[in-house]
């Protein structure tokens, strides 16, 4: 794995304070976590995953999980299925998701082929609060695709999600916040991001700006002392939601450049390039 440390879930002390307002306790690694897995949580480079109760199981996702981050979860899910485990419901919180590897939904099918009978025994329902675009239609087509041993429902509203597993109000929230205080992108930079994605492909300062409910001046004021600048952000989106078009259609260069918001396919792979060190069709070609 790229960083053990990171995805093992080992804490500093920001991360132990904020575990502590989410009303659970951080465990240091996965052998402490699957020592006594109850009330705690663990934390990697794109997720959280937590118990707060026998009857239920909380994890959530943001920004490019990756196979390392899949592979961490499915080892963590494998607590669920055994002793002392009980029946239990489950919840993934992938709203905040801006793009998954298609390898990481082969090491979770693999998990779940591998593990069919127990999820039988100990898991009862799962809910998913899915991201938007086509990211979100693959996370709700993964399931219906392997025909999953139990009932699974996707939400686009998080309380609605929580509700149907019962889990109690502020649960999820409380480890949303948990999550959105450990991860590496801060929170302004994720509405940011998010905004740009919704608005794509024009999505202009000013729009953006009235979006996060702040000034022109004070969004790139408060940009720029978290090392980044809205030029930066809006490439960044661009070029996550020209990775989603590449590796799930098959439409031309020049058609995503458009639906991105760049002016000419030139555009596109010069911030492609930039970004990944490939240009989008040498990049498209590297998923098959």
């Amino acid at each position: 794995m790229s960083d053990g440390a990171k995805t093992d879930g080992q804490p500093g002390a920001e991360r132990v304070r904020a575990g502590a307002t989410a009303g659970l306790d951080p465990a240091a690694s996965h052998a402490d976590f699957a020592a006594r897995p109850v009330g705690r949580w663990l934390g990697g480079g794109s997720w959280v995953y937590a118990w707060p109760a026998p009857e239920r199981c909380l994890t959530v996702l943001w920004g490019e999980p990756t196979v390392e981050d899949f592979e961490a979860l499915t080892r963590l899910f494998e607590i669920e299925l055994r002793p002392p485990a009980t029946p239990h419901a489950s919840l993934i919180d992938a709203r905040r998701v801006e793009r998954v590897d298609a390898r990481a939904f082969e090491v979770l099918s693999h998990y779940v082929r591998a593990h069919r009978e127990p999820m039988t025994r100990y898991v009862t329902r799962l809910a998913i609060v899915r991201p938007g675009g086509f990211v979100g239609a693959l996370a709700a087509g993964f399931y219906e695709a392997l025909e999953s041993p139990y009932p699974v429902s996707t939400f686009d509203d998080p309380d609605a999600a929580a509700a149907w597993i019962d889990a109690p109000e502020g649960e999820l929230s409380a480890l949303s916040a948990l999550a959105a205080r450990i991860s590496d992108v801060p929170e302004l930079v994720r509405s940011v991001r998010g905004a740009i994605t919704a608005r794509l492909p024009e999505a202009e300062v000013e729009t953006i700006a009235r979006d996060v409910g702040v000034s022109v001046r004070t969004l790139q004021r408060k940009l720029k002392a978290l090392g980044t600048t809205f030029q930066t952000e809006h490439a960044h989106v661009q070029v996550v939601e020209a990775q989603r078009r590449l590796a799930g259609s098959s439409l031309s260069i020049s058609r995503i450049a458009y639906e991105v918001g760049c002016a000419t396919p030139q555009h596109l792979s010069a911030i492609f390039r930039q970004a990944t060190g490939q240009t989008p069709s040498a990049w498209r070609d590297a998923q098959r």
